[in-house]
């Protein structure tokens, strides 16, 4: 077995992976990349380990898992926000929150995304709205033609031995590449830019020795995500007293959602899309493009958008004069309440002999911050309605502890941004991370992703976390890697 000598090893071949092994290999490194999955999504079918639920379902963290070279690149189609400067700060320390904000401009440049668009400054009933870029301006499939000089990706590959170097972390790692035998990978740097899952795992599996033991018991543990949870049903009605809440505005090449933002979450006013006509034909024609279904299908799925001609007409004449997405009134949506979960330690992934094992379920402080928040804002809401002519009915008629208590334990789903595990220091300094990236133990491995969050936060992690990777390249740069 010939060990294979680079600079930077990046586990993980998603869009933040292989963002971080392109801006590398520009700065002079040797850099291979690691990525369980094949090279195409179409080839892709079950992710290993499989997960079993013990307690509720995370469909963020099975989607997530898009075992594949640039996999959520060709998914990565959610909000395109900027975690705020204080969020920033508590994350990663002061200094380091300053560069990662200097960096967001550069990415979304980089992408083609967001360009022009600033967040416009909106009022509804005394209240500030947030107004958020919930779609990308470009299509997706950012990195679907990567190919970089200096970047050697190994697909369909996973790590059977790593060995560890006392104070210094990861000393080398052999990997299986199908087709191929076993590589050995010696490097001075590691990256972990996996999912969530994924991270926890390979440390559980491969790192826990080298953790402090003071530590160690929380390796894995305090996973957190968004509850998204449907509180009221409307029966929309187009009024100026609720134009700026809702429908999303088309604006700069993307389209603005907005948003009530409250303690630990927000509001916002949705519609199921899948079932909206004409967006459900639609919708279905983007699903079989995506899964690549072949041209029989495509042209299938394409007709059938021409179902409800005056429907599809009217959709585009609002579009054209409105700017806006047409909802038409009469249509049903609904207010949901999105709020941030416990970071409880009995929410955590564990590696089983075949599978792994994610325990994450709704905890005491979850039921305790909802019942708080809708009853705090209740009557706020039912103002707004009122004032705009809209029907409305609570989905509880029992304000209740308990009834509210079975309300979450009913109707809460993830909003996927499910992290933490590899979380850094708090300030009882029992983080499994530090604040500057590197595993407690490992320092000469990074952890950029999601698994790293210390709490979900109001942002979609994937902007933050490319920004963070361009820091810490930078930093490798200056440290001489690639010299």
């Amino acid at each position: 077995m010939t060990p294979m000598v680079c600079d930077l090893v990046v586990l993980g071949g998603g869009i933040v992976g292989l963002w971080t092994a392109r801006l590398a290999a520009r700065a002079g490194a040797r850099v291979v990349v690691v990525e369980v999955g094949p090279r195409n999504i179409p080839e892709q079918r079950d992710p290993t380990p499989p997960i079993r639920f013990a307690a509720r379902e995370n469909l963020g963290a099975l989607r997530a898992r898009n075992h594949v070279l640039t996999g959520n690149s060709s998914y990565w189609g959610g909000g395109l926000v900027r975690n705020p400067r204080g969020a920033l700060d508590e994350l990663f320390g002061v200094a380091t929150a300053a560069q990662v904000e200097r960096e967001y401009p550069v990415v979304e440049t980089t992408l083609g995304v967001g360009a022009g668009f600033t967040p416009a400054k909106l009022v509804v009933a005394g209240r500030a709205l947030h107004e958020v870029a919930v779609l990308p301006g470009r299509r997706r499939g950012v990195w679907g033609a990567f190919e970089e000089p200096g970047v050697n990706c190994l697909t369909n590959a996973h790590v059977t031995k790593v060995v560890l170097a006392p104070g210094k972390g990861i000393e080398r790692a052999v990997v299986q590449w199908e087709g191929h035998e076993q590589v050995e990978l010696v490097a001075d740097q590691f990256a972990l830019s996996m999912g969530v899952i994924d991270s926890n795992l390979f440390a559980q599996r491969w790192l826990a020795s080298s953790v402090p033991a003071a530590v160690r018991g929380v390796l894995g543990t305090r996973l957190h995500d968004h509850w998204s949870v449907p509180v009221a049903d409307l029966l929309w009605q187009a009024n100026q007293n609720v134009d700026q809440l809702f429908p999303p505005k088309f604006r700069a090449g993307i389209v603005a959602g907005r948003r009530v933002v409250v303690d630990r979450g927000f509001f916002h006013v949705t519609v199921d899309l899948d079932k909206t006509p004409p967006y459900d034909r639609v919708k279905e024609l983007m699903r079989v493009r995506q899964q690549g279904k072949g041209n029989l299908a495509t042209i299938t799925a394409a007709a059938s958008t021409m179902a409800s001609p005056l429907r599809m007409l009217r959709a585009g004449i609002h579009y054209l004069t409105h700017r806006e997405l047409f909802i038409a009134d009469g249509s049903r949506v609904q207010l949901v309440l999105d709020f941030e979960s416990s970071r409880s330690t009995e929410n955590k992934i564990t590696n089983g002999a075949v599978d792994a094992v994610l325990h994450w379920d709704v905890r005491d402080d979850d039921h305790g911050a909802f019942g708080e928040i809708v009853r705090a804002n209740r009557d706020w809401w039912e103002a707004v309605w009122r004032s705009a002519g809209i029907d409305f009915d609570w989905q509880f008629s029992d304000w209740s502890s308990e009834a509210l208590r079975r309300h979450l334990d009913e109707h809460a789903i993830d909003a996927y941004h499910l992290g933490g595990g590899l979380h850094p220091d708090t300030p009882a300094d029992d983080g499994v991370s530090e604040s500057n990236g590197r595993l407690r133990g490992c320092p000469n491995t990074f952890v950029n992703g999601t698994a790293f969050f210390s709490r979900p936060g109001p942002a979609n992690p994937v902007l933050t976390l490319l920004a963070r990777a361009s820091v810490y390249v930078g930093e490798l740069a200056g440290g001489g890697i690639g010299s």
